[in-house]
């Protein structure tokens, strides 16, 4: 299903950058509106549409912090997105791309096996930046 056989829903009114994105991710799909992320999740959840594109990052408000959450509760797949060359509208179907913050230093046997791993699977993977933990709890006392 990569087009008019397919329901999507976004959040935001028609016009909407959101409404843009569903066309070019699922070219003559039905794009369905509505007004707020938790229900564009229960429509896919409840098979009332087949896909929900959500923003994540905003270019104004930064990370949406809200869809995250959301996508922890609700257990469903929408942090992807179609790789597209140039932004020309070639994206090539099942070329993903697929975004990832975790919490470790690179220099941390986990991290490493664990990004390995994904670039077994992966065209392409781009490291955006690791947090290693402090290991030292804060203390006032101490000043850290």
């Amino acid at each position: 299903m990569h087009g008019s056989d397919l329901r999507v829903v976004y959040q935001g009114v028609p016009g909407a950058y959101s409404e843009a994105a569903a066309w070019k991710a699922y070219r003559n799909c039905e794009a369905i509106p509505c007004d707020q992320f938790e229900v564009a999740f229960r429509a896919v959840e409840l098979w009332i549409t087949d896909r929900d594109v959500l923003s994540v990052e905003n270019s104004l408000g930064g990370s949406i912090h809200r869809n995250y959450d959301l996508l922890l509760r609700h257990r469903l797949h929408l942090q992807s997105r179609l790789f597209d060359d140039a932004n020309v509208g070639t994206a090539k179907h099942f070329e993903y791309m697929f975004y990832v913050d975790f919490e470790v230093t690179m220099a941390e046997v986990r991290a490493k096996n664990a990004l390995a791993e994904v670039q077994e699977f992966a065209s392409f993977l781009g490291v955006l930046g690791s947090y290693p933990m402090d290991m030292t709890p804060w203390c006032p006392s101490r000043g850290n």
